[in-house]
């Protein structure tokens, strides 16, 4: 359910989109050296987009270097790095996070194919072990991990239980993201940053559950979309109501960011996001079953 949050690089400038690459390889960096570098694999957009806005609203600026990495030994590219903050140390953790819970949630996942559970067990079993080193050391991040656990075991619970009603579901994952978001802040900034994090994890959970619509449909796997519609088909019949939902998202997280500090360096890269680059990937799923819906039957894949 991640990698939805992520910029309209053709509407950024170059010098924010070299900002926003620096960024996220900062990040990566950050996930080797505070997690494991075997879970830099596991980064998503969406945790540059919280680094970020977490950066505007506590006015950490990144010192931009060069650093090699095990993708990219031949050369050094440009990478932020937080001096005067935690944003990126933070976001590489919440990250962490909220993937070793997705990855339990999986393995007990009813609808989940045995040989992938089989295949994520490993992957479990090390996420555990380092979850336990990581809430040792830092107990403000233990109390986070664990009240992700437990909005991920709510929202586990209403899947299992085939809750038709997104809206529901959607609530509960914007719980989490709102916690991770404002984390640890206080006064208006951590008002903002909950505003922020509770409408972009509405907006994930309604954009996967669009995305993943084909995908579950053929291996019987739970969808909102599909307890409420049927099929793929009658699904697709009521997007238009689904991305009227999802524009009232983003107008909500517009707002919000308008709130964020003017002189914030990071403001433009925050804006393209949430006011092109959110619309222009749930417009691509639009686009991905209005051109699938229209093949002859027997040819959609």
């Amino acid at each position: 359910m991640f990698g939805y949050v992520k910029p309209a690089v053709g509407d950024l400038l170059v010098k924010h989109h070299e900002l926003y690459k620096a960024v996220y390889c900062g990040l990566c960096h950050s996930v080797s050296s505070a997690v494991s570098p075997l879970m830099t694999s596991s980064l998503s957009y969406d945790f540059v987009f919280l680094a970020l806005v977490r950066a505007s609203l506590l006015g950490e600026r990144f010192e931009i270097g060069k650093e090699r990495c095990a993708v990219h030994p031949m050369k050094k590219r440009p990478s932020a790095a937080s001096k005067s903050g935690d944003s990126l140390d933070f976001s590489a953790k919440a990250g962490f996070i909220l993937t070793a819970y997705k990855i339990f949630d999986d393995i007990n996942d009813r609808d989940q194919p045995f040989f992938k559970k089989l295949f994520l067990f490993p992957t479990a079993a090390f996420c555990r072990a380092k979850l336990r080193r990581i809430k040792k050391k830092d107990p403000l991040i233990s109390s986070l991990s664990d009240f992700v656990d437990s909005r991920i075991s709510s929202l586990s619970l209403m899947e299992s239980s085939d809750c038709a009603s997104l809206d529901k579901l959607c609530a509960v994952s914007g719980d989490i993201l709102s916690e991770i978001f404002s984390f640890g802040l206080e006064g208006n900034e951590k008002l903002i940053a909950s505003e922020i994090g509770s409408f972009v994890g509405r907006f994930i959970y309604t954009a996967d559950a669009a995305d993943d619509l084909s995908k579950d449909e053929r291996h019987g796997s739970f969808n909102p979309l599909l307890n409420k519609y049927g099929s793929v088909t009658d699904a697709f019949s009521a997007f238009e109501d689904i991305d009227t939902a999802q524009s009232i998202y983003i107008s909500r997280i517009d707002a919000a960011v308008s709130l964020l500090p003017r002189d914030s360096e990071y403001l433009p890269i925050i804006e393209n996001i949430t006011s092109l680059g959110l619309s222009s990937v749930f417009g691509n799923i639009i686009k991905k079953y209005e051109k699938q819906l229209s093949k002859p039957k027997g040819l959609n894949t």
